[in-house]
């Protein structure tokens, strides 16, 4: 047990250590999205309170419509929100922690409010298993997922997606590229779209099982995951934490 305390503490330092000393991954940094128009803000915020009304009267198609439209005219966090609690009242849990995790992503270090203990309650609920997808392209393309917008490039965090088959599409003015992926379990799948040549490498990143032992609260765990993760980015791998890597693979129990 203390070389098991003694492993941890040092995965921590060097976890952190790299952190340090490493520039931060992508994923680290807060995605820059252009500032918009005045006037294009003045349409988002019509197109929101339509969205927001259609959905308190359950029409979610447009809602749906209302808040993408919304969107792309404006991605700001508020927007996000509401496409996140359309997701929820759809019945689409994961889709809704996609959206909402990468929403609580962007308003970090805000004054917590109503909003931000919503999405923390979702994040909450138990969902159907789920794998990320990392998606990289042109800076400032839309993402969709199954025909849904997801998001514009960079995201800030990898998708979230129910396992199965899903079709992926980045566009980018008049051109859109498109590519079915399949979510793993557990895992974390990259797709990297070339907007010059029109194509889409999909790989999957080595993944590294991280255990856990020691006198260690929970957020300490948080912290030291959060580290191990971001240092091993870098060189393009994933981490999965112990107690995931053992509902996926019960046989790494021994």
């Amino acid at each position: 047990m203390r070389a098991n305390r003694i492993v941890a503490s040092a995965l921590l330092a060097w976890g952190l250590l790299m952190v340090c000393l490493a520039p931060a991954p992508l994923w680290a940094r807060r995605a820059s999205k252009p500032r918009a128009s005045a006037k294009d803000q003045q349409v988002a915020a019509t197109l929101l309170a339509s969205g927001s009304a259609a959905l308190v009267a359950k029409n979610l198609g447009q809602a749906k419509i209302d808040f993408e439209d919304a969107f792309r005219k404006n991605p700001a966090p508020e927007v996000l929100f509401q496409l996140g609690k359309l997701a929820e009242a759809e019945g689409r849990l994961v889709v809704a922690q996609d959206i909402l995790r990468r929403y609580l992503h962007e308003t970090a270090g805000d004054a917590e409010g109503p909003e931000q203990k919503e999405a923390q309650r979702v994040m909450q609920l138990a969902a159907a298993p789920s794998g990320e997808v990392s998606v990289f392209g042109a800076r400032g393309a839309w993402v969709l997922v199954d025909d849904r917008l997801a998001g514009a490039l960079p995201l800030p965090l990898p998708l979230l997606l129910e396992t199965g088959n899903h079709r992926i599409i980045v566009e980018l003015g008049d051109q859109r590229i498109e590519e079915q992926v399949k979510a793993l379990p557990g895992q974390t799948v990259e797709m990297r779209f070339n907007q010059k040549t029109g194509t889409v490498v999909v790989s999957v990143p080595p993944a590294l099982v991280l255990l856990l032992d020691g006198d260690l609260t929970a957020e300490q765990q948080k912290a030291l995951t959060q580290a191990v993760s971001k240092a091993v980015a870098r060189e393009r791998q994933a981490v999965v934490p112990g107690d995931k890597a053992l509902k996926l693979r019960p046989s790494l129990g021994d």
